[in-house]
């Protein structure tokens, strides 16, 4: 199964709270994501699974609490499923 997915990195340093990079709500981040050649991905069974996968390999990737960069964190805004073609 093969899902898009839009992110966005958000500075989480300061009070206030902003877009890290060259994305924005309206231009994030796009990146396919096909669970059978991608083996973070190969357990997901839903658009619900491959969000929580994508934040915590981005965000925690060594399956930890420990936040990979304390500074910034990665927030998926949407998945949809893409029809194989």
């Amino acid at each position: 199964m093969r899902y898009k997915v839009s992110a966005i990195v958000i500075d989480v340093s300061g009070e206030q709270l902003s877009i890290v990079g060259d994305y924005s709500l309206q231009h994030p981040h796009i990146e396919i994501i096909d669970t059978e050649t991608n083996r973070w991905f190969g357990g997901c069974q839903n658009m619900q699974d491959i969000e929580a996968a994508y934040e915590e390999y981005w965000n925690h990737p060594d399956n930890g609490w420990a936040l990979y960069n304390e500074q910034e964190k990665v927030k998926v805004l949407v998945v949809e499923r893409l029809l194989d073609s």
